[in-house]
């Protein structure tokens, strides 16, 4: 865990990660970075699971709006690539292995908690089979749990419920920064 703080109260990722470790391999997704060139996949998935993945980053976050444009999406896109370019923080779409359809997203932030050297969030698609998504997720995790040096990875919502992360007073990064 990093005993730096940023000026907003979040530890930075370690710089020696950066660039990220290699992408994993399998037949059911490819990850790549969140950039403006996805950004009509990206929107249609959005838009798809926006009931699923309203409030992923907390109570108090209504990313994504039920008005989002595809141009917000794009600028959002465009905020992780120059994220991800800076190893400040970096987002994932989950692809389709053989075509160009985005299934979700993982996003890997920096964090407030002293216990914690990231925070880690994914979401599948919605209308994606569970046959398919169950192991989807299991991998990603594997591998940011593997392949990234992180020694405690935070995954609100997953290892702990979302509303008790938030209630120990944790902002999250995507929210403080974008909003």
């Amino acid at each position: 865990m990093s005993s730096r703080i940023s000026a907003h109260g979040f530890s930075p990722i370690p710089r020696p990660i950066h660039p990220s470790p290699n992408r994993p391999v399998s037949d059911l997704f490819r990850l790549v970075p969140a950039t403006p060139d996805w950004v009509e996949e990206d929107f249609a998935a959005v838009v798809e699971s926006r009931p699923a993945i309203r409030g992923l980053f907390g109570p108090e976050v209504d990313w994504p709006p039920f008005d989002l444009t595809i141009q917000e999406d794009r600028d959002d896109l465009r905020w992780h690539a120059d994220e991800f370019e800076e190893g400040t923080s970096f987002a994932f779409l989950v692809i389709a292995p053989r075509q160009r359809l985005c299934n979700g997203c993982l996003y890997l932030f920096p964090t407030q908690s002293p216990d914690h050297d990231i925070e880690a969030y994914l979401w599948i698609r919605s209308d994606l089979d569970g046959v398919i998504a169950k192991p989807m997720e299991e991998q990603i995790i594997a591998w940011v749990t593997d392949a990234w040096p992180f020694q405690h990875v935070a995954w609100p919502g997953r290892d702990c419920a979302i509303e008790d992360w938030y209630q120990r007073g944790y902002a999250n990064y995507y929210s403080r920064l974008r909003d």
